[in-house]
């Protein structure tokens, strides 16, 4: 299963890397919501779908581009959760950082996660509760790792007043600025030690991410306390999350 998932996301994102590389064939459309997709997103999309389908037919899928499934994975025990193309931002104006990301959901909690950065070959994932990362054929276990003062990353595209004002707060911190769910990533491999996020967040965008820093040691704490981070499906819960706080402590 591992080598089939890791397979499966890798070659997801050696599609998107091909547009990527080849502008003339880049096709951009908006959705309802007025947010960016494009043809990357759809053909990354429909290669995971049918891997998944093949792999685990009686699991639901729910994925960002076709999330009229979500009534499929209403009260399910378990489904997966994926974003074919997550930085779409990124992607479009020709910043590297953009990912795949797959995520098994189980009673509401991500067990399982795999997010693939194609332009820099690099797969990081979560099994058996050990985080890793492979590169280049090599791989390594990941583990967070506490630094005073912290290094913060934050989303390119979503500055605010209440992130700068929250940031201010920490003395000495290095910024930096990435798309993505890669932020994630280094968390978990201890180049950073902080990704705040304010604003409400898509259940797929976080969904792997947060499996991966779990198993690495770290933290997802939702900045509602009221408001728990989780993916279950109902009735009643929208397919956000509230704002959180990604860190090592």
């Amino acid at each position: 299963m591992l080598k089939q998932l890791s397979f499966l996301i890798i070659q997801a994102g050696h599609e998107i890397k091909n547009i990527y590389e080849k502008k003339n064939s880049l096709n951009i459309f908006y959705k309802i919501d007025q947010s960016f997709v494009t043809n990357a997103d759809y053909i990354s999309e429909k290669i995971i779908i049918k891997g998944l389908k093949r792999l685990t037919p009686n699991i639901p899928i729910l994925s960002e581009e076709n999330n009229l499934d979500i009534q499929d994975c209403i009260s399910c025990s378990k489904y997966w959760l994926i974003d074919p193309l997550d930085g779409t931002k990124d992607f479009i104006n020709n910043y590297y950082e953009f990912t795949v990301n797959i995520a098994l959901i189980e009673k509401g909690i991500p067990v399982l996660g795999f997010i693939y950065a194609p332009m820099y070959n690099t797969l990081y994932y979560t099994w058996e509760g050990i985080s890793w990362k492979e590169k280049d054929g090599i791989k390594k276990k990941i583990m967070v790792i506490d630094q005073n003062p912290p290094t913060i990353a934050i989303s390119r595209f979503h500055n605010d007043i209440e992130l700068n004002k929250y940031i201010s707060t920490i003395n000495n911190a290095k910024i930096i600025k990435l798309g993505s769910a890669l932020k994630f990533c280094l968390l978990a491999e201890g180049k950073i030690q902080l990704y705040p996020r304010f604003g409400r967040t898509a259940i797929w965008d976080i969904a792997a991410g947060h499996a991966i820093i779990s198993a690495a040691g770290g933290f997802l704490r939702s900045m509602i306390p009221e408001k728990k981070i989780d993916y279950i499906i109902s009735s009643k819960k929208s397919i956000f999350n509230p704002g959180f706080i990604a860190s090592v402590l």
